[in-house]
């Protein structure tokens, strides 16, 4: 699971897997599988590229919205881009949108969640 069959660049289409869900943890994301039965804490940068996963836009148009909006240097955010999204890959928890590649799109088992809310302080 999460191995790549090509090499991850700016045309890899990041969408997140079947089974994994979003919650917002101020500013940060929390990622549960539910297949795994794991938790990913996503920081900020790496929640702000994963709630621009559509597997529709690749790596390259993300980084140039990001870069773009955020008033840094395509080149920068590129790279900063493809290694979050290839740590995203090697967990699991995303896998490329473009037609034809794998996916874990098979009935999933629903458990009930220990996290519906970010805990308050």
């Amino acid at each position: 699971m999460g191995a790549l069959t090509a090499p991850l660049d700016g045309a890899f289409v990041p969408a997140p897997v079947s089974g994994v869900e979003a919650v917002d943890a101020d500013g940060e994301i929390v990622l549960v599988d539910e297949v795994t039965d794991r938790l990913h804490l996503l920081n900020r940068t790496a929640a702000l590229v994963w709630q621009c996963f559509d597997g529709e836009a690749s790596v390259a148009e993300i980084a140039f919205d990001l870069a773009d909006g955020l008033g840094v240097p395509f080149e920068q955010i590129l790279g900063d881009t493809l290694a979050i999204v290839a740590d995203l890959v090697a967990q699991g928890v995303c896998s490329d949108g473009r037609a034809g590649s794998p996916d874990r799109s098979f009935d999933i088992p629903r458990r009930s969640r220990l996290l519906d809310e970010p805990p308050s302080d």
